[in-house]
């Protein structure tokens, strides 16, 4: 949420504003409510936002194409990702995450997963959605349930992130 004094963006625990100082809690017939700005609100009843990404589709059209799909799913999901968060922590496209994690031997992925993981966590909070997984389920998913699962924890930590996205985007469309 953003402060509706200076507009700065506020974390979804916080109580006072970072920056000025306003209370982000306002008294009204007895009963705290947060007061923020709508200044997030700008972007996100935009038409393109897409709620209804299928995961098997996914991973069905990703083998079929040798990975090319993939790319453009994880671009297009991480474009959504930016617009819903919009707290100025732009995730980069999914080519540089591709080409990074091979470079780091995908110590970029875990990283770049923990972080929008915890982006669409807040997010969920911020419009009201329970999104249980956060970014340390996702780290663990992606090393010890691929480990032990054969692979497979990967692709369920990919199933989360896409499933959360679609669950706060459906709330802000609908």
């Amino acid at each position: 949420m953003y402060c509706s004094k200076c507009g700065t963006y506020i974390r979804y625990n916080a109580r006072f504003c970072p920056s000025c100082g306003k209370s982000v809690l306002e008294e009204k017939n007895g009963r705290a409510d947060l007061v923020f700005s709508k200044k997030y609100d700008l972007n996100l009843y935009d038409t393109t936002l897409k709620a209804n990404r299928n995961f098997l589709l996914y991973i069905f059209l990703s083998i079929i194409t040798c990975g090319i799909y993939a790319l453009f799913f994880w671009n297009s999901y991480t474009k959504d990702l930016n617009k819903v968060c919009n707290d100025g922590q732009n995730a980069p496209n999914s080519l540089i995450v591709f080409i990074l994690s091979i470079l780091t031997c995908g110590i970029y992925y875990l990283c770049w997963i923990y972080k929008n993981a915890n982006r669409i966590k807040e997010a969920g909070n911020r419009f009201n959605v329970m999104v249980h997984e956060n970014g340390t389920n996702m780290i663990l998913w992606s090393t010890i349930g691929a480990i032990l699962t054969v692979g497979i924890g990967f692709f369920i930590a990919q199933y989360f992130m896409i499933s959360n996205l679609n669950k706060v985007i459906k709330k802000i469309k609908y």
